[in-house]
């Protein structure tokens, strides 16, 4: 029997961290020996497996904006993309935390409609206003993205260094 995508992301994420908690041992030690090259290139393996968990593969909330105003509650995996269940809501999600507005009506442009399904807002010629995306930001969405923002840094020092000489 097939395992269902939920729980392959759910491993998949319980994997993922586990490579993180892992790799911060090794940077404790590293870091305790002196070896800073060596553990400024475990950081940066750590944070990449936390940045992938929170981009990609944590199942979420969509929680972008339904035509009945409220959240959608499907399922959705990593913070930067919407479910894929509705038509758009997976690309829009990432172009509304990018800021890219005119991208993000343009991915919501449902094709058929499916009764009992939700549907983000288009514009239409009766309804000429600008519609904007918004989805719910909760504060793990935050620390996922401050957590890419220091993999990013912490690669870029694991970088450098070897470079310099330092080891």
């Amino acid at each position: 029997m097939a395992k269902s995508t939920l729980k392959r992301m759910r491993t998949f994420s319980s994997i993922l961290f586990l490579i993180f908690v892992a790799t911060m041992f090794i940077v404790v030690h590293d870091f305790r020996q002196g070896r800073l090259g060596a553990g400024f290139l475990a950081l940066a393996v750590a944070s990449y497996a936390i940045a992938a968990l929170f981009g990609f593969a944590l199942p979420t909330i969509c929680r972008v904006e339904t035509t009945t105003r409220g959240a959608c509650r499907r399922w959705a995996y990593g913070l930067l993309f919407g479910c894929s269940d509705v038509p758009g809501h997976k690309m829009a999600k990432l172009y509304a935390r990018l800021h890219l507005q005119r991208q993000a009506v343009r991915a919501i442009s449902p094709g058929r409609r499916q009764p009992g399904r939700a549907y983000a807002t288009t514009r239409t010629a009766a309804n000429p206003q600008n519609i904007t995306v918004t989805f719910t930001d909760s504060p793990l969405a935050k620390c996922g993205f401050w957590v890419g923002v220091v993999g990013t840094a912490a690669g870029v020092v694991a970088v450098i260094l070897p470079l310099a000489g330092v080891r």
